[in-house]
């Protein structure tokens, strides 16, 4: 039994959601993780715009979606313009066109400050992680199921498994901030 490989998927999974989270924050650049987890009604369904229609971006500010269905393409306007990210999509032809805006300073503070945010809760969550394994660590010693030797031993282990995970959290942060300062 290792315990602590038990643990990794959590650690794994945390890292995996920031990843997801800061691939979602707008930095000027067009992606099309910026659109394709809308959610739209069409046919009576919830779905998600990337099950819907091909994403693309042609260019460093420009998102090109083109629907499978023609006749979606007003569904898939109207439920961009109405997503949180505030975009301004136009119908052209067969495809909807979103223009991306260059950032303002003070819209780059502002996405700064949500980076730092969603890092933060980032740490916290592996912090909570590290703490349940140190609780079933120090619960197995309680129950002799395992020795004092081995509780340290597992303990430097799930330190450096930690150690290892916030490290990727700051190497994430440090590639998100870049992209603020190229753009």
């Amino acid at each position: 039994m290792d315990i602590i490989k038990q643990f990794e998927p959590k650690f794994r999974h945390t890292l995996e959601y920031l990843k997801e989270e800061l691939g979602a924050l707008r930095v000027g650049r067009a992606s099309p993780v910026l659109v394709e987890d809308i959610e739209l009604d069409i046919y009576g369904v919830k779905q998600r715009l990337k099950a819907m229609a091909a994403i693309t971006t042609p260019d460093a500010r420009t998102i090109l979606i083109r629907p499978w269905d023609k006749s979606s393409l007003s569904t898939i306007e109207l439920a961009i313009r109405n997503a949180p990210q505030g975009f301004s999509p136009v119908v052209d032809q067969d495809m909807v066109r979103v223009q991306l805006s260059p950032l303002t300073e003070e819209k780059r503070r502002e996405l700064k400050k949500v980076l730092g945010q969603k890092v933060e809760s980032a740490r916290i969550k592996l912090r909570k992680i590290r703490d349940e394994l140190w609780g079933v660590i120090q619960d197995l010693a309680k129950k002799k199921e395992i020795s004092e030797d081995e509780k340290f031993r597992l303990k430097g282990r799930m330190e450096d498994t930690v150690k290892k995970f916030n490290e990727d959290v700051r190497n994430l942060e440090k590639r998100k901030t870049e992209e603020f300062l190229k753009l």
